[in-house]
């Protein structure tokens, strides 16, 4: 019995300090922070090298204005860690804001002469002036960085910091360097862009961005740029557009018209029937791939079926999936053909 009290005695114990960093977060997060102080400093002692819980403790304080007990879990910090040099911005932060600009500006230059030394330390100091919105110092360190070490890539920071500060031409400027950079950074470039991009054609960030591909395109033509341009126009819902980009893409390498294919898919869903049968007629000339031919074949005729107005249409929609089935047969791969003829009949 004493076993099994004991069990659960030390079973409570655990799911309790399990759920404090989640009330801890809590209580930061409502602005309880007296509250969140009493939990972070248990949490931190228990696990001095757990970031998150170093940061919120040292938020806590700050926003409760005690600095002298913010500065003492800073230095204890850096005593204890000194390879942390991102804790001189946090000091220098922790002066800034009791306005002691001269201590503050004494610990920012001594991060600044780490990345001197080491420019691999860049990552670490520029997030924290990033994080205090030293927007300006956080740009200083990149660029200081990138001098001593041109193969570092911090064109995502660089593009970052230009966004919050409003620089959007700079900032697509600073994404669109990494594609010249590797192509193979397309998709990280547009995840970040789609967050400025709109479905709206005039919108200014849209021009700006259209502009600044079309220029690059012509400079230095690459497949990324033509496909980004695509991305945009699928964006604005200019299917067309967007299969003249990626018509291009596919001339100069033609590896497989899956992009076109989903041009295609998209505009036949949006009932721009001109534009999805220019890209599944465009497969069936250029694309040897059965499975891709018999998906065309398929849309097509699900085309003409969209466009159909009389019963004469029909008899030779009809007759179209006649001679498809006895070209490609009632088998498995035509299970896409036969359902949108299940679909016909009804």
């Amino acid at each position: 019995m004493q076993k099994i009290f004991l069990f659960f005695f030390l079973l409570t114990g655990y799911i309790n300090f399990a759920q404090k960093p989640e009330v801890a977060y809590s209580y930061y997060r409502s602005g309880e922070y007296e509250k969140a102080i009493s939990l972070y400093k248990v949490l931190h002692e228990d696990n001095r090298i757990q970031y998150n819980y170093f940061k919120y403790l040292l938020s806590s304080y700050q926003q409760t204005e005690d600095y002298k007990s913010a500065e003492e879990l800073i230095r204890r910090q850096l005593k204890d860690f000194p390879n942390l040099f991102n804790l001189y911005v946090e000091l220098g932060y922790n002066y800034q804001l009791q306005k002691q600009n001269e201590k503050a500006e004494k610990e920012y230059q001594k991060a600044l002469k780490i990345i001197e030394k080491n420019p691999n330390y860049i990552y670490t100091i520029g997030q924290a002036f990033k994080n205090n919105n030293l927007l300006d110092l956080a740009f200083e360190s990149y660029q200081k960085a990138k001098k001593l070490n041109p193969k570092m890539n911090v064109n995502v920071q660089l593009a970052q910091i230009y966004a919050e500060k409003g620089e959007l031409e700079k900032m697509f400027n600073a994404y669109l360097n990494m594609i010249d950079i590797n192509e193979r950074y397309y998709p990280t470039v547009q995840r970040y862009i789609a967050q400025f991009i709109s479905e709206n054609p005039e919108d200014e960030n849209n021009i700006l961005f259209k502009k600044l591909l079309l220029k690059r395109a012509r400079n230095n033509p690459k497949n990324a740029y033509n496909s980004l341009l695509g991305w945009l126009y699928m964006q604005q819902k200019q299917y067309d557009k967007a299969l003249i980009q990626e018509k291009s893409v596919f001339r100069r390498d033609p590896k497989n018209t899956i992009k076109i294919a989903e041009i295609g898919k998209v505009a036949f869903q949006n009932n721009d029937d001109k534009t999805s049968e220019e890209a599944f007629r465009f497969i069936l000339e250029n694309d040897p791939d059965p499975r891709a031919v018999l998906e065309a074949e398929d849309f097509l005729i699900r085309i003409k079926i969209h466009k159909s107005k009389s019963a004469q249409d029909l008899n030779e929609t009809n007759k179209d999936f006649e001679a498809l089935f006895e070209k490609y047969g009632f088998n498995s791969n035509t299970i896409n053909l036969q359902l949108s003829y299940a679909d016909f009949l009804t």
